[in-house]
């Protein structure tokens, strides 16, 4: 099987459609994934902190904006909010 292993760096997330795979390496961050399994299309956030209350700096190192654009980009990729499910790790 062909596939690409593509890696998330910290503050920044990625989309990506089966068979490919996501994958990243957590310390203190959390990696929030999201699966459509319908679509097979599937998002990896690799999260610094919860709320972006400096709009000038980079919005992939947030929760609450960093979702949102990995959603987006879900969408246009063709995923459908409506199949998506969670799973959270890391933040030691």
């Amino acid at each position: 099987m062909n596939f690409k292993l593509i890696t998330v760096p910290i503050a920044d997330y990625k989309v990506s459609k089966s068979p490919d795979i996501l994958r990243t390496i957590l310390g203190s961050c959390v990696g929030i994934c999201l699966y459509d399994i319908e679509n097979k299309i599937g998002g990896l956030a690799h999260i610094m902190l919860p709320e972006n209350n400096d709009k000038r700096t980079n919005p992939k190192k947030y929760a609450d904006s960093a979702i949102a654009m990995m959603i987006e980009e879900m969408k246009k990729s063709g995923s459908n909010v409506e199949h998506l499910t969670a799973k959270i790790a890391g933040g030691a």
